[in-house]
């Protein structure tokens, strides 16, 4: 076995280490509360949304912004970049609209990854000169039920598609990650 070249294959080979395993690859605490997530389960959340990516046509050399907190979502996102042969911009999440959109802009980016209502209200005050965003992607929907605009799409939608994906082509995660 030739020995891993990227961090989607060193994650990999950690994830088939401890397949079966109850040991959390992952924990986040969220109102007060440590939720856990298994090898097993962190797994399936990058391959979804990886697979996801793939059906909104991010590719190689894209580049992509994630703007939010340090938490899973964060770390899976871009794994699922990585994977997908993409470029990952993290942002601060305290970036005033300024700095956003200059980076975003000078970065040439083409999807942004936003943690919260927050975030993406940055982005939606900044959309008309960020014409080069095809899509926001958040994972925190708390406060969000009210938008109505098809730039914003949740991260859970994302992964729903590569689910779809997955059961079609079980085989196209570790394609791509041997690919990368």
């Amino acid at each position: 076995m030739q020995a891993p070249a990227t961090l989607p294959q060193c994650w990999q080979i950690q994830s088939q280490n401890h397949r079966g395993s109850q040991q959390p690859a992952a924990r986040q605490k969220e109102f007060g509360i440590w939720k856990r997530w298994t090898w097993d389960a962190e797994y399936a959340q990058v391959r979804d949304l990886a697979l996801g990516l793939t059906a909104l046509n991010v590719r190689r050399g894209d580049r992509v912004a994630i703007i939010g907190d340090n938490d899973c979502q964060y770390l899976w996102a871009t794994l699922a970049l990585l994977t997908v042969g993409a470029t990952v911009i993290g942002l601060p999440s305290d970036a005033t609209p300024t700095e956003v959109q200059y980076l975003l802009t000078h970065a040439e980016t083409a999807l942004v990854f936003a943690s919260d209502q927050e975030q993406c209200d940055k982005l939606l005050a900044l959309k008309p000169t960020l014409p080069q965003i095809t899509q926001v992607i958040y994972w925190r929907d708390r406060g969000m039920w009210l938008y109505n605009d098809p730039w914003l799409l949740a991260f859970s939608a994302v992964q729903e598609q590569g689910r779809t994906l997955a059961e079609r082509d079980p085989n196209q995660f570790e394609a791509l990650i041997a690919a990368v």
